[in-house]
């Protein structure tokens, strides 16, 4: 049960990958319909995947 004192009692790093994922995902969802990743977004993918890992390193 150590490993469930975290956010929202879930193991440590699971907040940070689900929102990750979302963002991943949200993504994803606007190149398939609109054929193409506005910068905005683009950089905040950037942002989020950079962070992601970086804090995983």
């Amino acid at each position: 049960m150590d490993g469930m004192k975290g956010p929202l009692w879930m193991p440590e790093g699971s907040v940070r990958a689900i929102l990750a994922m979302v963002v991943v995902v949200f993504s994803l969802i606007t190149v398939l319909r609109e054929g193409e990743i506005p910068q905005s977004l683009l950089g905040i993918l950037g942002m989020v995947m950079g962070f992601y890992f970086g804090v995983r390193k």
